[in-house]
């Protein structure tokens, strides 16, 4: 059942890189920055579902997540800012609520499975 979870988190992760693209005219650094946090996402998912999570998987997916997110804003704003703006002021509350998800759910697997392994 984990396992297609995970597959399933990944999946939907790949169509949002495609999504945030946007073919082509879209937010390109964004989607990038997507595909890159696909794997990270599936393992996180996949620590964060198993019966024994682990502590030191959880805090390297987050850390490794948060390393992607912080490269992809930093070439955002040197250089690609106008198709952040434009790609978020054509898709409005969707193009957020995408980026958003799409962003933070490895975060969040990545959290829920460091609360889960320091309970244990």
């Amino acid at each position: 059942m984990r396992f297609a979870a995970a597959a399933l988190i990944v999946v939907l992760m790949l169509f949002a890189g495609i999504a945030l693209a946007g073919a082509g005219h879209g937010w390109m650094l964004g989607a990038y920055g997507c595909w890159a946090l696909t794997p990270i996402a599936g393992l996180a998912w996949l620590n964060a579902l198993s019966q024994r999570p682990s502590k030191r998987s959880a805090v390297a997916t987050l850390s490794l997540g948060i390393l992607v997110c912080a490269v992809v804003g930093i070439t955002t704003t040197s250089g690609a800012g106008e198709n952040f703006v434009s790609y978020f002021r054509i898709n409005g509350i969707e193009g957020r609520a995408l980026a958003g998800v799409a962003y933070l759910n490895g975060t969040l697997a990545s959290l829920v499975a460091w609360v889960r392994a320091r309970e244990r």
